[in-house]
């Protein structure tokens, strides 16, 4: 049998997309983790009020070593390759690359969006500062900045998390994320420029940077006897007041589900 660690040792299940529960640094000879998919219901983009379902990969990977991995082992995107040169028993820090494996938002998802721009998926180059404040608990910080051109900007998260054993087999992790946006990201997500897109019907909005979204995540985990995992996440989100005026906006409360079935490895 092999036992799901009391300490989340192999990144406890949270919802896709989200940070996860990351071990100390130690030394290992081989990678082991998580590989499947999952299906993520989420809004069709940030302040939709309607949701999409997609298939999502599930890549949670620890290298050969302690300073690298694969997936979102500290949260983001999971088509993610990062290094953490700072991984000591209590503090981590590196950068990371990534890419967007769903599109942020595309005009054919309403009618109201006719005009505007589409999203593109975009390659981001992230930092990352975390604190580890005890077993099995995270706090980080981390930026993303988009490195294709598409206008995403930079957003910043600032997340919380804990793990909780209840067997082991089982776990579940929690904890509030909160998201700010510079100009650049909060325009292209939120704002409508009625003179670059005279087409739109939607009103003229400036949306400066500031706090987009404040979240509360869990995540459960379950570890059969053999080595499979099976999880699963939900993420209830609100958009504040910089964006949660924004005629785009139909919603501002955000909710996003996952179901994810992986061999653990």
């Amino acid at each position: 049998m092999r036992p799901f660690p009391l300490r989340a040792r192999h990144a406890a299940g949270a919802l896709l997309g989200c940070a996860v529960i990351a071990p100390a640094a130690f030394a290992q000879d081989t990678a082991h983790g998580d590989l499947g998919v999952g299906v993520v219901s989420r809004p069709e983009y940030i302040g939709s009020n309607r949701q999409r379902t997609n298939l999502v990969p599930v890549l949670r990977v620890e290298l050969p070593t302690s300073y690298a991995y694969l997936g979102n082992r500290y949260g983001g995107n999971p088509l993610q390759l990062g290094f953490t040169p700072l991984n000591t028993g209590k503090w981590i820090a590196g950068v990371s690359v990534s890419y967007q494996n769903i599109a942020p938002r595309k005009t054919s998802d309403g009618d109201y969006l006719h005009g505007l721009k589409d999203i593109d998926r975009s390659v981001l180059g992230g930092f990352l500062l975390g604190y580890r404040f005890r077993p099995g608990g995270l706090l980080s910080l981390r930026s993303d900045t988009d490195l294709s051109g598409h206008g995403q900007g930079t957003t910043i998260t600032l997340a919380a998390q804990q793990a909780f054993p209840i067997n082991d087999h089982f776990a579940i992790v929690t904890g509030p994320r909160i998201v700010w946006g510079n100009r650049q990201h909060n325009t292209t997500y939120f704002g409508v420029d009625t003179a670059k897109t005279p087409e739109t019907m939607l009103p003229g909005y400036h949306a400066p940077a500031g706090f987009q979204e404040y979240s509360l995540n869990i995540g459960v985990r379950y570890a059969t006897e053999g080595d499979w995992v099976i999880g699963g996440g939900i993420s209830a989100g609100k958009l504040l007041a910089n964006v949660k005026d924004s005629p785009v906006v139909k919603e501002t409360s955000q909710v996003t589900a996952s179901v994810y079935a992986g061999w653990h490895f």
